[in-house]
């Protein structure tokens, strides 16, 4: 009994070891990346990769880099990796929807959009009902509505572009 509770204190203690140094190695990549040093931002993404290979967080943070490198085939690898380890989380797929479309994979884009607004579904729910009955959006959805609007738009879907852009007009 007591090697065992020895060797469950070794797991904890490595396992607690590693998330926390990839957790360090992600934050110097988060202060890099604002420093514009998005070389050294990779490298220590990748570090935090290597430490914690099931990371989403890091792969999505490491596809963002990427991105910003011009690296648009490497971004959608890392993307990928990101949904593949939490495919629920939408704002995975708005950035691939954003790198398939730098690549101009629009049909593949249209979809990866269509995934994040079926998981986002905060366009209705931004709606606000005032007092006098009048709907409004506040000014960060108002802009999300005009971005997606855009894209929609740019992607041909013109009726759901001009759904969107109604909602600016109220």
């Amino acid at each position: 009994m007591k090697n065992f509770l020895k060797y469950l204190r070794t797991i904890f203690l490595l396992t607690f070891t590693t998330q926390s140094l990839a957790n360090k190695y992600l934050s110097k990549a988060d202060n890099l990346f604002g420093m514009s040093k998005f070389d050294l931002a990779l490298k220590e993404i990748d570090k935090a990769i290597e430490l914690e290979p099931n990371n989403h967080h890091a792969y999505f943070v490491k596809s963002i880099i990427l991105t910003k490198l011009g690296e648009n085939k490497l971004a959608l690898k890392a993307s990928n990796n990101a949904i593949n380890l939490d495919p629920k989380n939408s704002k995975y797929y708005w950035l691939k929807f954003m790198i398939l479309e730098k690549l101009g994979e629009y049909k593949l884009a249209s979809e990866a959009f269509d995934k994040y607004k079926a998981l986002e579904q905060k366009f209705p729910q931004d709606i606000i009902l005032t007092d006098k009955g009048e709907y409004k959006l506040k000014k960060e959805e108002a802009l999300n509505a005009l971005i997606e609007g855009n894209e929609l738009n740019k992607l041909g879907k013109h009726k759901e572009a001009l759904k969107t852009f109604e909602k600016l007009l109220h």
